[in-house]
């Protein structure tokens, strides 16, 4: 591991020093500042400016600090860049960054993030911009960018690792020994967080009762789902463990199904946007292979695991507990009906 990475984790804010890092990066070279704007650019047409200017969490109008801001050589605001290893969207991501964005030339909002970690942002951010009124057109994937439009703004999202790489070319062609060290130092970082097992800890974590209050509630909401649904009809409730984590095993009648909801510690980690899921196994109609391989296209967001696949329930969020309760009833309801079509028609 290298010095940078092992001060930045004993430090407990990776992201900032990645953050800072990636802005010395950045700043100490055009250069190696166009080809990371290329980065979103190439994507689309609308991005081609050249950087002069590159600010570590500068205060942009009302959203904020986004991690980074980069101006053009006529001083304008033209990307925000959003740096995340493991830590969660704040809430003015990414809806009042986009907002704070110049409507008049274009400009991105770009989220760089673990491998792991692409999809399932992607989706979140998504899903907020909808919540947001903010239309999304265009989407598509191109060289480990997946970017959509909003008018004349970006919203775009990458991978440290293709970052990285388009520095570390840029360093070589610019014949910058000094700036390619610190790009391996960073990678070191990146690559340390995509694959550290456990994360040191430190004493705020230690004496938080956040996150024992809010795995309560995370419980209580499965039971109250799971208690609804069985009041209702929907499912009868079976008893039985799993291995996976905290949750009820549910019986849907007519189709032989018997899925586990609850919270997939391991999923959850693994895949983040949400701590409550369902698990399928191929039992019931699911023992047809045409019925198994409709699954991932039928159910948004599908994980594979320990022979079974998990699919999220979405929490809403900024709600009360009967409001989210409900909107997660409805979610399964909308499930259980497509499952119940699939078992009539085997």
């Amino acid at each position: 591991m290298s010095i940078f990475a092992h001060v930045a984790l004993q430090g407990g804010a990776p992201e900032t020093a990645a953050t800072q890092g990636l802005g010395h990066i950045l700043n100490s070279n055009l250069e190696i500042a166009q080809a990371f704007v290329d980065i979103t650019g190439n994507w689309s047409e609308l991005l081609k400016f050249e950087p002069r200017r590159i600010v570590v969490e500068a205060k942009v109008e009302s959203s904020g600090r986004p991690d980074l801001t980069v101006y053009d050589k006529n001083g304008r605001v033209q990307l925000l860049v959003e740096n995340k290893f493991w830590a969660g969207l704040t809430d003015a991501q990414p809806v009042s960054y986009l907002n704070d964005l110049p409507e008049d030339i274009p400009a991105t909002l770009l989220f760089i993030v673990p491998g792991k970690r692409l999809s399932p942002v992607w989706k979140v951010l998504k899903n907020r911009c909808q919540a947001g009124r903010i239309k999304l057109t265009k989407e598509r994937r191109s060289n480990n960018v997946t970017a959509a439009r909003a008018r004349t703004r970006v919203l775009a999202i990458t991978d440290w690792a293709h970052v990285l790489a388009a520095l570390e070319v840029a360093a070589d062609g610019a014949g910058r020994t000094d700036t390619k060290n610190d790009v391996l130092q960073l990678r070191a970082l990146a690559n340390r967080m995509d694959a550290e097992a456990f994360l040191p800890l430190n004493a705020q974590e230690i004496t938080d009762q956040i996150l024992p209050r809010r795995l309560f509630d995370y419980i209580g909401l499965v039971t109250e789902i799971a208690n609804r649904l069985a009041s209702e009809g929907t499912v009868t409730l079976r008893q039985g463990t799993a291995d996976y984590g905290m949750g009820r095993y549910l019986n849907i009648g007519e189709t032989g199904l018997q899925p586990w909801l609850g919270i997939p510690i391991d999923v959850w980690r693994a895949v983040g946007t949400t701590p409550v899921w369902w698990w399928i196994n191929r039992t019931g109609i699911f023992e047809d292979d045409d019925c198994w391989r409709k699954l991932p296209v039928l159910f948004e967001g599908m994980h594979e695991s320990d022979g079974g696949r998990f699919f999220p329930i979405w929490l809403k969020t900024g709600a009360d507990r009967g409001v989210v309760v409900d909107d997660a009833v409805a979610q399964i309801h909308g499930v259980i009906q497509t499952l119940r079509e699939m078992s009539s028609a085997t």
